[in-house]
């Protein structure tokens, strides 16, 4: 696939012009492995016919749409389904997008769309759009006397920088909104 192939050789930072020691093609290979695009990078050096090396690299890519699923449970946010489908480079290219929702006790959600400028440019743009639903008990002396039904949103863009996976930095807007109505219950809880 000619795709996959150009965005690893700018993923790798590979010239084809230059020479190469082992060293320096295997911290390549593992800089291209940490995009979490490839199943398997491995590469071979074979002698060509005037004399030379040719370098040949066998890549094994990811699907570029991924769907994971997933169970949870605790005692703040109860029993959860998690579905999550992630799609990389479908949008524009040097990008990620997800949506993960969270079924159950309480209802979880978020959009989040992540430009990265390049391989090797370190400024990348992340959209975010999160919500959350929650029941929050009320006790008086130990007696649940009633709840809160709380409705949280945020939206937050951001542009970061980062360094070789050393610091990052950046800046942003995020808008966030809760909303809390009180339901006073009636009878004997425990």
């Amino acid at each position: 696939d000619n795709k996959t192939k150009k965005a690893f050789l700018e993923q790798a930072s590979v010239d084809t012009s230059k020479t190469y020691l082992s060293d320096k093609l295997e911290r390549e290979s593992r800089q291209a492995f940490a995009y979490r695009m490839y199943k398997s990078i491995s590469y071979e050096v074979r002698d060509d016919s005037t004399g030379g090396h040719e370098l040949l690299y066998k890549i094994k890519p990811e699907s570029p749409v991924v769907m994971k699923v997933g169970i949870s449970q605790n005692n703040f946010t109860g029993f959860g389904v998690h579905l999550n489908v992630t799609a990389r480079n479908m949008l524009s290219k040097f990008s990620r997008t997800m949506a993960t929702v969270n079924l159950g006790e309480n209802f979880r959600a978020m959009a989040e769309h992540l430009q990265m400028f390049g391989y090797s440019r370190p400024w990348s743009n992340r959209l975010q759009v999160y919500t959350e639903f929650q029941d929050v008990p009320v006790f008086t002396n130990f007696v649940r006397t009633g709840q809160y039904k709380l409705k949280y949103l945020t939206i937050d863009n951001r542009f970061q920088i980062s360094s070789k996976q050393r610091s990052a930095g950046g800046i942003g807007v995020q808008w966030e909104n809760i909303a809390a109505k009180p339901q006073i219950l009636t009878g004997t809880y425990f």
